[in-house]
C-alpha cells in the first residue's frame, strides 16, 4: 500500500479481520474505513452496498 501512495483504504470484512486491519493500517499510518459483514463468519455472507457507498462518496 505504501509503495502505491495510498492515503486511505475502504475494506469489507468480518469483525475479526476488521480488528486486524485496524492495527496494520495504524502501523502504516494509513487511514481506514471498514464495512462489516452482515452475518458472522467470513464465507457465504453479505454486506450492505449502501454502507459501502457511504465512505466511497466522500
Amino acid at each position: 500500500m505504501l509503495s502505491r501512495g495510498y492515503e486511505a483504504v475502504v475494506g469489507v470484512a468480518c469483525p475479526e479481520e476488521v480488528v486486524r486491519a485496524e492495527f496494520l493500517l495504524a502501523g502504516l499510518g494509513v487511514a481506514g474505513q471498514a464495512v462489516p459483514l452482515l452475518r458472522n463468519g467470513c464465507a457465504h455472507t453479505r454486506f450492505s452496498l449502501e454502507a459501502l457507498s457511504e465512505p466511497l462518496a466522500t
